[in-house]
């Protein structure tokens, strides 16, 4: 197993509590053996303002922006592959 330490953080408990269920879908997915594509819908509101970060022993590193990301033509992403 390879493991990253990660710190997520969220101004909202339920915006935590639904990329929790985020990962459990996926993780129950990998178990079952079942490929399926999961559609996430991101507001872009600023409720959340959810941030990542990278915990490397006692320091964290926030993890960057796509600066150039092109929102008419978003990346797929695959996860286990």
């Amino acid at each position: 197993m390879k493991y990253i330490d990660m710190r997520i953080a969220s101004r909202s408990e339920i915006e935590l509590q639904e990329f929790i269920r985020v990962c459990q879908a996926i993780a129950t997915l990998g178990v079952r053996g079942s490929g399926r594509t999961l559609q996430i819908t991101v507001d872009g509101d600023g409720s959340g303002k959810l941030r990542f970060y990278l915990l490397n022993g006692k320091e964290e590193e926030e993890l960057p922006f796509f600066e150039d990301l092109d929102l008419d033509n978003l990346p797929e992403f695959s996860i286990g592959e």
